[in-house]
């Protein structure tokens, strides 16, 4: 058996991943070209420091990074130097946010709303906080929109596949066992009013798991602070799901990299720009298990109880917020490339498949949208 490292599917290679910025203010200075730092940056020292503010010809690039909900994070303000922020100000304002978001959504916190709501053992109706509400009010939508290709009551299926709490097991669950568990996940055993804000249980085995939205939901919370905040150019990124606004350090549109599928190392398939969005992907590359040859995706379709298993590597959703791009990316993902290009284009949705043939090569497919919003810099590293 083997599991893979979390799956990071958008990052900033050439900054948090390289140790290099990708603008070029700031920068730490190399001789190297940046395909050759794409090549080689495993080899490369990755920096230290948690945190950085650096200046010049007029502008400041204030960041601040951390880790949180069980990821790493990174905040980029560029402001005018007179109107710099302080790091510790960057700092406060994102762990307050992740903060949260993590005590009312965690299911490794036995404190937080979800995981008291996942212990109790009632049907009565179970108050919960409005962001909760407005994380489960997303999730039901996008459900709803993607045919059950989303769903925040997979987790008892997660765990029997080995991808929750117990990681160890090295047993391919029954096809008996699925379809247990298949009568006791589904949105439609959850009923949820908006208004009280509340949600309850028809089956009281039923849990609820948010992970799949609750990250791209943190981008917004942090980004929309620092808009609150009066900031206005900014980069939020939190386990590769990312949010940007106005411009860079250069005074140019944020450039983002999309990574090539690959589990044996890192490479850069394309870079995009974007000046306003939000992108997320979801992938099966860097977070799987091989039990007796067999491999197997942590992406479990809820609507037939298994591990994903036709060929997308990975999908890129970009929204107007991150909390759609990540529930999006991850329903289209289950969707495969056919059924999800289909739902993309009669949704609007800006989506770009990668898809991996027989001998491992990896192809794009982008829907029109897609190649609408996020022009590539380049298309191949």
């Amino acid at each position: 058996m083997r599991v893979a490292s979390n799956l990071v599917g958008i990052e900033i290679y050439l900054e948090r991943r390289l140790g290099a910025e990708i603008d070029t203010r700031c920068q730490i200075r190399s001789n190297i070209l940046w395909r050759q730092i794409a090549m080689r940056w495993s080899a490369l020292t990755l920096a230290l420091m948690s945190f950085s503010a650096c200046s010049g010809g007029g502008l400041t690039l204030t960041q601040a990074r951390g880790t949180a909900m069980g990821t790493e994070w990174s905040v980029k303000v560029v402001t005018e130097d007179s109107a710099a922020p302080t790091v510790d100000t960057v700092q406060e304002l994102t762990t307050t946010q992740l903060d949260q978001v993590d005590s009312r959504m965690s299911t490794y916190l036995a404190s937080s709303e979800v995981s008291m709501f996942n212990a109790s053992a009632g049907t009565a109706p179970f108050p919960i906080s409005p962001e909760t509400a407005e994380v489960l009010r997303y999730a039901i939508e996008i459900g709803s929109l993607t045919g059950g290709a989303l769903d925040v009551t997979v987790g008892p299926l997660v765990d029997v596949w080995g991808f929750g709490s117990d990681r160890d097991s090295a047993e391919i669950p029954s096809d008996r066992k699925v379809n247990h568990l298949l009568s006791r996940v589904g949105q439609k055993l959850l009923r949820f009013d908006s208004v009280g804000p509340t949600i309850t249980k028809t089956n009281p085995e039923l849990r609820i798991d948010l992970s799949a939205i609750a990250k791209g939901y943190a981008v917004d919370r942090v980004a929309d602070a620092l808009i609150e905040a009066s900031f206005e150019n900014l980069m939020v990124e939190i386990g590769g799901e990312i949010r940007v606004l106005g411009h860079n350090a250069d005074e140019k549109p944020w450039r983002l990299a999309v990574e090539r599928p690959n589990p044996d190392g890192r490479s850069i398939q394309r870079i995009l720009t974007l000046r306003q969005g939000s992108l997320a992907t979801s992938g099966d590359y860097r977070q799987y298990r091989e039990i007796d040859g067999h491999r197997f995706s942590h992406i479990i379709d809820p609507r037939t109880g298994r591990p994903v298993e036709h060929r997308p590597a990975s999908v890129t959703v970009i929204a107007d917020l991150c909390v759609r791009a990540d529930a999006f990316a991850t329903a289209l993902f289950v969707l495969g490339p056919v059924e999800g290009m289909l739902l993309a284009e009669k949704l609007g949705l800006a989506a770009l498949f990668l898809v991996r043939d027989e001998d491992g090569r990896v192809t794009e497919s982008a829907s029109s949208t897609f190649l609408e919003l996020a022009p590539s810099e380049l298309d191949h590293w």
